[in-house]
């Protein structure tokens, strides 16, 4: 049953003899009564706090469904950029890959290429520098060749030229001479006029002939391939 303030403060009580006493009754109706409707404010305002706490936790059931749904999303979106990330890194690693064993046999093929060329040019070089000293060789060969040629014949025209030095100055004047003297006897037999020589020919001095020879000898003759063909237009005096 629901009794408010008022009706315990109007309620009123059969008389009977010997009763409660009426000031009493009434006094402590007021007091109860005065009770009654503290109690009853109380309860309102704890109602009103139960309403708000109920209003405040709704609310926060709302925040927490909120931030559940928002936690799972995150959850979800960090899942999946995770996911893309690892996607993204093992294509960057496989391009990185790629690239690298690209740039490496790049890297080996111009390597290759340059040895290559390296070995060809040092091949070129090589042979280049054989060719030269066996040119070298060669012209060295020809040089000696010359100069044994060189020798051989200032030897020959040397000992050519002495012994037709010593032949002219050991040949003897008296046949020139008995051949004049016939001659002249035998104008003389027929009457003709005779001319002598104004000079008799003398052999030529000896120191002439070296002179000679020596010049000859600084003469730079034409190089022959062998020395048994070579020859000197000194022969011929």
């Amino acid at each position: 049953m629901k009794i408010t303030p008022l009706e315990i403060r109007q309620k009123d009580f059969e008389k009977t003899f010997r009763g409660y006493d009426k000031e009493e009754v009434d006094a402590f109706l007021q007091a109860l009564s005065q009770e009654w409707e503290r109690a009853n404010d109380e309860i309102k305002d704890l109602r009103k706090r139960l309403e708000h706490s109920e209003q405040e936790a709704s609310r926060l059931r709302e925040v927490e469904h909120s931030l559940f749904r928002t936690l799972k999303t995150a959850e979800d979106t960090g899942a999946s950029l995770v996911e893309q990330a690892n996607k993204s890194a093992e294509l960057h690693v496989r391009e990185a890959q790629m690239n690298s064993e690209a740039i490496l046999n790049e890297s080996r093929s111009k390597a290759r290429a340059m040895v290559e060329e390296a070995e060809m040019q040092s091949k070129y070089y090589f042979s280049e520098l054989q060719d030269d000293v066996q040119k070298m060789q060669r012209e060295f060969q020809e040089i000696q060749n010359l100069r044994d040629n060189l020798l051989h014949d200032i030897q020959s025209i040397t000992a050519d030229f002495s012994q037709k030095a010593q032949r002219y100055v050991d040949k003897p004047v008296s046949n020139s001479v008995d051949k004049k003297i016939k001659q002249i006897k035998s104008l003389s037999d027929t009457g003709k006029k005779i001319e002598l020589p104004k000079q008799v020919e003398e052999p030529a001095p000896l120191k002439q002939i070296e002179d000679q020879t020596n010049v000859i000898a600084e003469v730079k003759p034409t190089p022959s391939v062998k020395n048994s063909e070579s020859t000197s237009f000194f022969d011929n005096i």
